[in-house]
Parts: structure tokens; sequence; C-alpha cells
């Protein structure tokens, strides 16, 4: 497993799993975040516990933030306005009257999935004496890579870590990953940019389990909001157009 095509390959066998769980952390400038998720590929669809720290909150990350239930649902988002920790499900649903839905970006750029479809575009590969893989992948080979209704959505990761980030114009970023048994992702680190670190371990089911979402919500125009706090640059391509 030393080739960049076996890589983009073991990207592709893992998206195909019935259910994928994990935990992911991300390090950018100072700032943390932690997820906690469930995803079922085939229905594009993922229920994720997000806790963040920003650079500055003294103390341990559980006693100084909360954590914020999100499932999205092809292009529906939900987010729980109440408060919770990480001890949870990501597959619960807590009090109906709690959350907000708005139409966010599809699948391939809703969550910790994202960098399986990054990994479609690795362009070199090299293996080490621990059986880590080390390589670098493009953003221009992972569209060409996905599938035709996958890249709306991995446009929209690319472009949504930039708003993020501050980085404009990512051609790529430099991988390190681990495989399971079945020739599965089962730990990557993206560095996309020194200061900007992804690290997801992801475990696979072999029955499908369905994403529920909430029976009520109140719908805001996400897209509308950060153009009118003046962040234009935060929505993805896939929802700039009506926007002003």
């Amino acid at each position: 497993m030393n080739d960049a095509d076996s890589i983009a390959a073991a990207a592709a066998r893992s998206l195909r799993s019935p259910t994928i769980t994990g935990q992911s952390w991300l390090s950018a400038q100072g700032h943390r975040g932690a997820t906690r998720f469930t995803m079922n590929p085939s229905e594009r669809s993922v229920a994720m516990l997000v806790n963040t720290v920003l650079a500055g909150d003294a103390g341990d990350a559980g006693e100084q933030s909360s954590w914020q239930r999100v499932i999205s649902i092809g292009t529906d988002a939900f987010m729980w306005i109440g408060q919770g920790d990480g001890d949870g499900d990501p597959l619960a649903v807590p009090d109906q009257a709690d959350w907000l839905r708005f139409q966010g970006p599809d699948f391939p750029a809703s969550g910790p999935q994202t960098p399986l479809y990054w990994l479609l575009g690795a362009t070199s590969a090299a293996q080490d004496d621990s059986g880590t893989v080390h390589g670098t992948l493009h953003r221009a080979r992972s569209l060409e890579m996905a599938d035709a209704v996958d890249r709306p959505g991995l446009e929209d990761s690319w472009h949504l870590f930039e708003a993020g980030s501050g980085a404009t114009g990512l051609a790529g970023a430099d991988y390190s990953l681990r495989l399971d048994s079945a020739g599965r992702v089962a730990l990557v680190e993206l560095t996309v940019t020194p200061q900007h670190i992804m690290t997801t371990e992801f475990a696979y089911l072999d029955e499908a389990v369905s994403i529920v979402a909430p029976d009520e919500a109140q719908y805001f125009d996400a897209a509308e909001v950060m153009v009118r706090l003046g962040r234009p640059d935060a929505v993805p391509p896939s929802l700039a157009e009506g926007t002003h």
C-alpha cells in the first residue's frame, strides 16, 4: 500500500461502508475542535457532537465549553441550541423545540467525512517501517476522482476550509494515515497549513444506521446571515447564488 492510486482506492472503499463512526480533532492557530460522529454514506447523512475551544480559554476543554449537536442529511442541516456534553450518543435527538434548520453544503463538506473525499486526490504515497503512509494530495485531483454527484460538495469543502483558515488558494495538503485490516482508512492526519491540522479516527460497522432528523425545527437562512455579518467568503459556492 505505497502508491497514490491505492490510497485513493482505500478512501473510496471506506466511503462504501454502511456506517462509519469515530472522532476527529482540529488544531487551528491555537483554537481546538473535537467531534464525535456517526455517519451513513449511502444516505449522505451524519450526526455529530462538536466541541470547540477558542485560543485563550483556560482549563480543561470539557469544563470550559459545551458540546453542540449537529445533524446533516444531504443539504439539510440541523443544529441543537441546547446544552450538552461529549458523553452522549451522536444519534440522540433531544428536545424537538430546540433545533434550528438551515440549508448547508452537501455530504462531502458536512462533517468529518471530508478527509476521505480529499484522499481521493492522493498524488504520492510512501510507507514507513511502522506501516504509516505519508504523502500529498491535490485539490484538483480530488475533484477529478470524485463522482460527479459529489463534486459540488467537495468543492464547497475546500472553499469552507479556506474561509475558516484564511489560507486562500489551497492547492492541496500533506497526509499521513494508517489502514485497518480491510484496507480502509483507520486514522488520517491532514496538514493543510502548518497552523491547521486535522486528525480523524474512523471505525466501520457492517450494518447501516439511519440518521433521524428532528421532527420540529425553526428555519433560518444561514447564507444570508453570513452575508449580513460581512462574511460572504464563508458562504460555499453551492449556496452563494441568490445571496447579496
